[in-house]
């Protein structure tokens, strides 16, 4: 059996960050990371007044956070490796940081940021796997510490707890193309201290002249249970580290810590020294001066003879504890349960501490990462739960008193943050600061400024019915996924679905349309803006579309919008002809509308102008960006419009420019520019490298300033450096003379002295405060028949930047220099490309300032994103690169497709109408704004999407395959449907819908938190009554323990301790029943279980039942276990529970469910799984397996048992075959006789596997068994009882293994999606019995994937293809992605792996790559690139069932 496995949704999890200065050097960033995931984000300021501005335009209303900063995108990509630290380093005097990033088994690389390029270059790799470092060990118990100097001079690598790998880093200024790091070396722990083993934590020390390297280590361990007979066990010492020489004394050690010290934190300087964590106590160390400790609950005082003091007002536990320093002497602290604790250092003038001083200062989230950008924000990275960006502000303690009851007002948020799941609780909890009588002057107050949705650990999954449907043709593929998220006051229900679905309003049927256009009126617009000014809200939300413009064949349609939908039948509007393109110009918002042979101006429904153009050839294409129009004929041809407002009647010109290049073109568009991004201003960007080279050169005054070259930038060579550096800031003796004046638009103020202007986007805070006109620019975008992109500054039309492989696309678009009509040739005719039909560049995030560069060709989309970097070509060029977007809109016809097809998307490249009956063009690529507060692009065609640029700056791209082929769409704002949009589907239906307000977009797929404020475990569907069972539980600290009477029972005893003690805290478990229609739960259906008994296991059974016409009915069934302690035998209960329906309370529509107990009682030892089988109830008790019969619906009737191994905690079935999973023992696949009344043993896997779940992977007439395991791989067995090591029959064999990268909980399937022709009348079904099943999986860290089953010679061909990636393609940080998916154990197996399963993500590496390179892959290959493209593609179609 062969198999694909792919990730479509990524980890959301946060398990590091950090701040540095990675993308330049005057920015500090903020770095994350989570499993296989690296992001890089800037945090966007917001100044007061645009906090103001934003505030009365939301209207007191709406909800939003105190903070109005954001965190922005910069750079995410995926590693081929589980990311276990995360470091940075300044390489070099350019001020720029590094990334230093260790994997497991000791790898470790060092990247950086590359301008040039907008990615990642990796700079050195450190491999630490050797045989020498592993002492005999086969897996490392600890992952790997690494550790950068505080003054970037080394960093070591403790690796497999024995070697201590050093590497120092070069400190020259100017590395002159050498290697950042110098020669590593390791050294042996031993050989430091004898007893160095056990290490807990690693940390430089600050304020030292060598580089000193703090070891927290515990030589003979013990544990809570032993504290009596060995206590104070943990260790310390402090090694110099002399990197010339090679040696490393011990400066200072320290014997008898705490045992429970787990954690140490540097104190910066001028405190110095180090504070270490522990579990009850909180201890500061330093060389020079005594120690000092504060016991914080009563536990430490009774477990340690270390001198302690108490801390008054405190009663907490650190275990699990972040921290880091917001300035010298404080630092902030978020415990286990999501406390934040602002603790203060208090010492003296000798720097000796006197004391801690512990501020309650919030409640958040539960957090496992932390660190503090720019001194203002601190970051809260969590893995449980929404990772939270807060501004830090130190305040009087008069001025916080002063505030803490106006904060209970500021409880609102943005609606993207409660979408996020992020509910009013915890924003109070947030802001709301508690401060004790005797705290100092000064404390920390949090405001939340961003979020980042995070729907991780998924625990459990179910599938279900969507709530809200309103399609008529939706089918059994439309399922939505919802899973059990976050822990805790985190927790949540997470409703998934991979496209969207939008709510329509209403449906009309109009055949023969072909394209439509939605537009303001003129008029009206201009009294709705009056009236506006008159009030306190904007302009734009008030405007509402005034007509729609539908284009037939023959014909124009025009529909006046308003309360109703009504036909114009007279007004000024062409409608004896086709329109071609329609919409706003101008500041009035005058109709523009376009037609084969002329154009028309209108004001409202009043027409003004009408230019005819007979001469020319018939007008095809439109863009328009106001006041200008770009139109493009049949020939090739394009004419330019200009509207002119300024005489009494606003007139129309149309001119035809003249072009170098006279070849044909296929597409073109245009562009307004509001983000300052697209300039051809090279004294600009000149000025602020000499700006950077001036602080530079200031900050080393002693040493000689060296020249400098910019990559990419050709210097002036009739120049000296001196000379250049004069002509930009004038000379030293220069006061008297005139200075040489460059226009202010062309140099920037002197109070950005950095090279931000460079690398940053329109966003950045250095823009021009005092400009008095708008920098606004127009640019023109034309591609050719021969495949170039030219880029044309407009209205002058001087070509600014060329790519003459523009239609191979490229991975990076770079400046190839001016062009002529010689130079426009297709090259190599063997690599011949389709053209391109569509070009658009659009620009997407918050106010339009991130230019996108989207082109289309029959076959492909390919999304450009344009960042900045200098031109190196002489005259004037756009100072512009564009990199290459990774996205999952993929074009190419499934294998099912006929010929035809390809031939009608050839046909759309001729772009008009022809006199054989071919249909004109139509453009796929709609821009859109304010569609449910959203902006982007959306695409039609066979594969409809959505394009959104989020306001953290990622580009989300989501399906909407709901209803099939999309032909053309439009935006529309109407008073019975605001915010929304139209569009038609293939059956000539007129679609009014809206976007879903419950889904977060920010997302790789729709996502939708229902916050539960406890710890979901178990999920399941009932899909008769469309209501979902939750089990969630709370924790509840026990003050009681059960104690052991004479009568062998168990009496529950009061725990007399101290007011400092910190009592034990248990889950107490509840059922509760959600409806999918509010999400809210169903009245007096909830049931709360006893203390002490757990809930192992919940499914929906299928039962047998005289109540239903099939015979078997859907019951919620769950079993638990009581546990006492260790002299109470445990027992167990199994529980039945149906839903009935009865006559709801007036005004209250759920309470028409009823929770009914069918089954309730105790069974003889703790039950720790539960299924069905045929109609029959399947159970664990013990190490035995029961089937029962549900008499009647009220008792449980044995029927038969098998023994089995140690602890089965999971059962999965199909037909009459059990899957059943052990702890220890692998899995067992078992097979009831229904007619005998059997249970027998088929086959089971004897090796040693700790299954964590299983389920079964269909393929037609094949079944396989899924397995995930402790150490996150996927291992699939078949049942082969002819083959000779199955001995006949009796094992189970492995047939194929491939590593995830992080634990696998949930496992479900699906059935495949049909394959479907995309034809031109939309999408047909193709006849075809296909019983293949997707198996999909969930991971711990928030990320979704599946394993679907693939043909042999599908799989020969892409096996193939994925070795040739390997080797082809430059990976991330030095990583194999071949070694990443190799099979791990957690010790020796007599198994070899055997890697019958495809890595899906490195195969769609193919789709990204440029056209030359597939078809050099390909032809390697022996096979072509549509071939692959159509494999790829049926595989991602197939997948697509939510």
């Amino acid at each position: 059996m062969y198999s694909l496995m792919r990730q479509p949704h990524r980890p959301t999890a946060i398990e590091h960050c950090i701040s540095c200065k990675f993308v330049t050097s005057s920015e500090e960033n903020l770095v994350v990371a989570g499993t296989t995931q690296l992001q890089v984000f800037a945090i966007r300021e917001v100044e007061a007044a645009d906090k103001k501005t934003k505030a009365k335009t939301r209207g007191s209303s709406s909800s939003s956070p105190s903070c109005g900063d954001k965190l922005e995108l910069l750079f995410r990509c995926s590693l081929h490796g589980v990311v276990t630290e995360l470091q940075s380093v300044q390489i070099g005097a350019g001020g720029k940081d590094a990334l230093l990033i260790a994997f497991d088994d000791g790898k470790v690389s060092l990247v950086e940021y590359d301008p040039a390029t907008h990615d990642l270059i990796t700079l050195a790799i450190l491999n630490a796997e050797q045989e020498m470092f592993r002492g005999g060990m086969f897996h490392p118990t600890l992952r790997p510490m690494l550790r950068v100097d505080p003054e970037n001079r080394c960093a070591v690598l403790v690796v497999y707890d024995r070697y201590l790998i050093v590497c120092p880093f070069r400190q020259d200024e100017q590395l002159a193309g050498r290697s950042p790091t110098l020669p590593h070396y390791e050294v042996e722990l031993q050989t430091l201290d004898s007893k160095l083993h056990n290490v807990l934590d690693i940390q430089f020390l600050h304020g030292y002249f060598e580089p000193t390297l703090f070891v927290l280590f515990e030589p003979t361990r013990t544990c809570p249970g032993r504290v009596a007979a060995r206590r104070d066990t943990v260790s310390l010492i402090a090694v110099s580290l002399s990197l010339m020489e090679r040696v490393h004394p011990v400066i200072w050690s320290f014997d008898s810590l705490p045992f429970d010290c787990f954690k140490a934190l540097p104190v910066p300087k001028p405190v110095g020294g180090i504070v270490v964590f522990g579990v009850n106590t909180l201890l500061y160390l330093n060389q020079s001066v005594p120690a000092y400790g504060v016991s914080l609950n009563s536990l430490a005082e009774t477990s340690s003879n270390f001198p302690l003091r108490q801390q008054e007002g405190v009663n907490m536990s650190l275990d699990s504890v972040q921290a880091c320093f917001v300035s010298s002497d404080r630092f902030v602290m978020s415990l286990r349960g999501g406390e934040i604790y602002v603790v203060c250092i208090k010492a003296d003038n000798m720097r000796m501490v006197r004391g801690f001083q512990f501020d309650h200062a919030a409640a958040s989230v539960l957090t496992c990462c932390m660190c503090t950008v720019t001194e203002k924000y601190l970051f809260l990275g969590s893995r449980l739960g929404n990772s939270l960006l807060l501004r830090c502000t130190q305040k009087s303690k008069a001025e916080t008193s002063s505030q803490l009851e106006p904060s209970a007002k500021r409880r609102n948020t943005t609606s993207d943050w409660l979408s996020s799941g992020l509910d009013d609780d915890d924003e109070l909890e947030v802001y709301g600061s508690s401060l004790d009588a005797d705290s100092s002057s000064t404390s920390y107050v949090f405001e939340v400024c961003d979020s980042l949705i995070n729907v991780g650990p998924l625990s459990s999954t179910s599938l279900g019915e969507p709530s809200f449907l309103s399609y008529h043709n939706v089918d059994k593929y439309d399922l939505e996924l919802v899973s059990c998220s976050g822990r805790g006051k985190n927790g949540s229900l997470s409703i998934l679905q991979q496209t969207i679905r939008p709510q329509l309003v209403t449906t009309f049927e109009l055949e023969g349309c072909k394209d439509m256009w939605t537009v303001l009126s003129g008029k009206a617009d201009s009294n709705q803006a009056a009236t506006s000014r008159s009030s306190t809200h904007d302009a734009d939300t008030d405007r509402r579309h005034s007509f729609l413009i539908l284009a037939r064949e023959d014909h124009t349609m025009i529909l006046r919008t308003g309360s109703e939908i009504l036909e114009l039948d007279q007004s000024g509007f062409d409608t004896n002809s086709p329109t071609v393109h329609a919409g706003n110009i101008g500041e009035r918002n005058y109709i523009l509308q376009v037609c084969p042979q002329g154009v028309r101006l209108l004001d409202g429904e009043n027409e003004i102008q009408h230019v005819p153009l007979v001469a020319s050839a018939p007008i095809t294409r439109c863009s328009l960006a106001s006041p200008y129009a770009l139109l493009q004929c049949e020939d090739g041809t394009i004419h330019v419009l200009s509207l002119d407002e300024s005489s009494a009647a606003p007139q129309i010109s149309i001119k035809t420019p003249s072009l170098a290049d006279s070849s044909p073109i296929t597409s073109s568009c245009l562009y307004k520019d509001t983000g300052k991004l697209f300039n051809t201003d090279f004294l600009s960007m000149a000025a602020g490298i000499a700006r950077e080279r001036l602080r530079r050169r200031a900050s080393s005054a002693a040493t000689e300033v060296k020249k400098e070259i910019v990559p990419g930038v050709t210097p002036i060579t009739s120049m000296t450096a001196e000379e250049e550096d004069e002509l930009l800031y004038g000379g030293a003796d220069d006061a008297g003379k005139p200075a040489l004046t460059v226009p202010a638009t062309m140099i920037k103020e002197e109070e950005d002295p950095d090279e931000a202007m460079l690398y940053n986007d329109g966003d950045s805070n250095a823009r021009e405060k005092d400009s008095t006109q708008p920098n606004i620019t127009y640019w023109c975008v034309i591609c050719r028949q021969s495949g170039s992109l030219e880029i044309l500054s407009f209205p002058n039309m001087n070509s600014v930047f060329s790519m003459r492989t523009f239609s191979n696309a490229p991975r990076c678009l770079v400046d190839g220099g001016a062009t002529d009509g010689s130079a426009s040739t297709a090259g190599d005719s063997s690599d011949a490309v389709s053209p391109i039909l569509e070009v658009m560049i659009a620009g997407l995030g918050p106010n339009g300032t991130k230019p996108y560069l989207l082109a289309r060709s029959a076959q492909d989309l390919q999304i450009y994103q344009a960042f900045p970097y200098p031109s190196s070509l002489p005259g004037e060029r756009l100072n512009v690169r564009f990199t290459k977007v990774r996205h999952d809109i993929v074009l190419h016809d499934a294998k099912s497709t006929s010929a035809a097809g390809a031939a009608s998307a050839a046909s759309n490249s001729t772009g008009s109408e022809s006199s054989d009956g071919t249909e004109p063009f139509t453009p796929l690529l709609r821009c859109f704004s304010n569609i449910g507060s959203h902006s982007g692009i959306f695409f039609c065609g066979p594969s409809p999407h959505w394009i959104f640029m989020t306001q953290r700056g990622a580009l989300r791209c989501h399906s909407m395959m709901v209803d099939g082929h999309v032909t053309c769409f439009a935006a529309f704002d109407n008073v019975n449907c605001p915010q929304g949009f139209l569009y038609f589907n293939a059956k000539s239906e007129l679609r009014i819908a809206v976007l879903p307000r419950n889904l977060v977009l920010d997302s790789d797929w729709p996502v939708r938190k229902i916050p539960l404020r406890c710890t979901p475990h178990f999920v399941g569907y009932l899909p008769e009554p469309k209501i979902y069972g939750v089990i969630t539980s709370k924790t509840m600290q026990r003050k009681t323990a059960p104690h052991l009477t004479n009568d062998d029972a168990a009496v529950l005893a009061p725990l007399e301790e101290g007011e400092r003690f910190v009592f034990p805290e248990m889950l107490t478990y509840s059922l509760q029943l959600y409806s999918p229609a509010t999400w809210e739960t169903v009245p007096n259906a909830t049931v709360v279980f006893d203390e002490f008994e757990s809930v192992v296991s919940m499914q929906v059974v299928r039962l047998q039942s005289e109540q239903s016409v099939t015979g078997l009915k859907s019951y919620l069934a769950l079993c638990t276990c009581s546990e006492k302690g260790e002299e109470v035998t445990a027992k167990g209960m199994i529980k039945i529970y149906d839903i009935a329906e009865v006559v709801p309370e007036p005004g209250k529509p759920l309470t028409k469910y009823k929770l009914k107990t069918c089954y309730d009682k105790e069974m003889k030892g703790p039950v720790s799984a539960i299924g069905s089988v045929q109609g029959y109830m399947v159970g664990v008790v013990g190490q035995k397996v029961y089937v029962w019969s549900f008499m009647g619906g009220k008792d449980l009737l044995g029927v038969a048992f098998v023994d089995t191994h140690l602890f089965v905690h999971s059962i999965v079935s199909i037909k009459d075959f059990l899957l059943v999973s052990d702890i220890q023992k692998s899995v067992s696949l078992l097979r009831f006789d229904k007619e005998n009344r059997s249970l027998y043993i088929v086959s089971r896997d004897c090796q040693h596997l700790e299954a964590v779940t299983s389920n079964y992977i269909v393929d037609n007439k094949k079944l396989g068994f899924v397995v995930s395991d402790m150490m996150n791989n996927l291992i699939v067995f078949g049942y082969q009882p002819e083959a000779l090591e199955s001995q006949g029959g009796r094992l189970l064999l492995r047939r194929a293994d491939i590593h995830v990268g992080t634990r696998v909980s949930s496992l479900w399937r699906t059935a495949v999606r049909p394959a479907a022709v995309h034809g031109r009348k939309g999408l047909q079904l193709v006849v075809r019995r296909d019983k293949r099943h997707v198996t999909w999986f969930s991971g711990m860290d928030g990320s979704v994937g599946y394993v679907i089953p693939v043909a042999e010679k599908t799989y020969r061909r892409l096996l193939r293809l994925q070795d040739k990636l390997i080797t082809f393609l430059p990976h991330y940080a030095g990583l194999h992605p071949k070694g990443f998916r190799l099979l791990r154990s957690a010790r020796p197996a007599l198994v070899n792996p055997h890697r019958n399963i495809l890595d899906g993500d490195l195969l769609m590496n193919f789709v990204y790559a440029c056209k030359t390179d597939q078809r050099e892959l390909a032809r390697s290959l022996g096979t072509t690139p549509n071939m692959i493209l159509s494999d790829l593609v049926d595989v991602s179609y197939s997948s697509c069932v939510y």
